[in-house]
């Protein structure tokens, strides 16, 4: 775990040396880790309603662009595996089966993930927005 630290130290050192990162690079640093699920916000016509997981989710972006996301319930556990990639502010999540999910970067910060995605549902635009907060896996 202290080598990841010093990584991500070293990386964010060599960026701020080098004047600026690129947001693509900020944005990918900023992903690696571990990340739960803490609420979503479905945004419709004009309504926004909060839930909140009746089970933890966990999403792992590894540095080998692998991610991991993981649901836990009292049924048991589920685990989905793909590649992830970021472009700017859009992050692509890659599933195994080769569906894909994209999803804008609202905003990336040491502790809190805000994510969102846009959905067509019965003709109607539904926006998500999804709130995570770092955590450190054992």
């Amino acid at each position: 775990m202290k080598k990841a630290i010093r990584a991500v130290i070293v990386a964010v050192a060599v960026c701020l040396s080098a004047v600026s990162c690129s947001k693509t690079a900020s944005n990918t640093l900023a992903l690696l880790g571990n990340w739960e699920l803490l609420s979503f916000d479905v945004y419709e016509g004009g309504h926004t309603e909060t839930y909140y997981p009746e089970y933890v989710t966990i999403l792992e972006f590894h540095s080998g662009d692998e991610y991991v996301l993981t649901e836990a319930s009292m049924g048991g556990t589920m685990t989905m595996t793909g590649r992830w990639y970021v472009d700017d502010d859009t992050l692509t999540l890659t599933r195994a089966d080769g569906s894909r999910r994209v999803y804008h970067i609202d905003e990336a910060k040491f502790t809190r993930l805000y994510l969102s995605e846009t959905v067509v549902e019965n003709g109607n635009s539904v926006v998500y927005r999804y709130t995570y907060k770092a955590v450190s896996l054992k």
